[in-house]
């Protein structure tokens, strides 16, 4: 089995997608309408898809949630649906991470620093941690992606006098990076919930070593092959999780990093499907 742990399908009703998304960035997920989607994973025999819209603002959380679960309900064999509340209004959220995941019925939650624009470590979204904690939920949260001096003052610290080490630059991609979703912040997020149940997208934080010693889960999102296989041999192969955050990566190229990866086939099969189905049993 293949799960995509990490992806979005946009409403497919036309006033809600001018509602949730500018001009330019509604062109850019054009290609995540729910059609193209369930092409692809047919394409590429992926069996299963966690789905979410962000909420950029706080008034937008119930229409993405909405439609989340209309995406759920149109094909709940194939897709999963996460809910994404704007931690700036925290009563607010509160109260629509409770009807979401008790009225609708949705999974997991979704949280977009950069994009919503407020740190992992404020404390709208520390609390709203705390709610998950106490729902038990899945947290997905968007970190910056690793970059080379991280992994270089972690192997001092943890791996030994490896030499030049098996990364290079072109191992970490410059995307997708804020202030508000610097690894540093994963602390605060750890000190609140450190459980597999907490997923670090596009493998950010991984060389921290609070991070690393703790009990979350990283996402592949993004991720090289090269950086797959060392998660997989030091942290071990029960905290990586496959995702492909499409639009901004490929879905196939995604999924034959993982595929091509030196792993044997349970720990592929761990990655692939089973961390995730182990994270979503409440």
């Amino acid at each position: 089995m293949i799960i995509d742990a990490h992806n979005s399908v946009i409403p497919w009703d036309e006033k809600a997608c001018e509602i949730l998304f500018p001009p330019k960035v509604l062109q850019a997920f054009q290609p995540c309408r729910y059609e193209n989607i369930l092409d692809q994973m047919d394409r590429l025999k992926i069996d299963r898809l966690v789905t979410w819209n962000v909420a950029t603002r706080p008034e937008l959380s119930t229409l993405c949630n909405d439609w989340t679960a209309k995406v759920r309900d149109r094909n709940p064999d194939r897709f999963i649906g996460f809910c994404c509340v704007h931690p700036a209004a925290l009563d607010e959220a509160v109260k629509e991470l409770e009807r979401s995941i008790q009225g609708l019925g949705l999974s997991g939650l979704k949280l977009h620093p950069q994009v919503q624009g407020i740190s992992m470590a404020d404390p709208n979204l520390i609390q709203l941690l705390h709610r998950a904690k106490e729902l038990n939920l899945p947290v997905v949260l968007h970190v910056n992606p690793p970059v080379l001096k991280e992994y270089q003052s972690l192997e001092k610290k943890l791996l030994g006098p490896l030499g030049k080490g098996p990364f290079s630059e072109e191992d970490f991609p410059d995307i997708m990076r804020s202030e508000f979703s610097d690894q540093v912040h994963l602390n605060a997020v750890i000190n609140v919930y450190n459980s597999p149940k907490v997923m670090a997208a596009h493998m950010g934080g991984i060389f921290l070593k609070e991070a690393f010693d703790s009990k979350i889960s990283f996402q592949t999102t993004g991720a090289s092959k090269k950086l797959i296989e060392w998660a997989c041999k030091y942290l071990g192969p029960d905290r990586v999780i496959f995702g492909t955050d499409f639009p901004f990566f490929r879905m196939d190229e995604e999924l034959e990093k993982v595929k091509k990866a030196s792993l044997t086939q349970e720990d592929r099969e761990r990655v692939l499907s089973g961390n995730i189905l182990d994270i979503l049993k409440r």
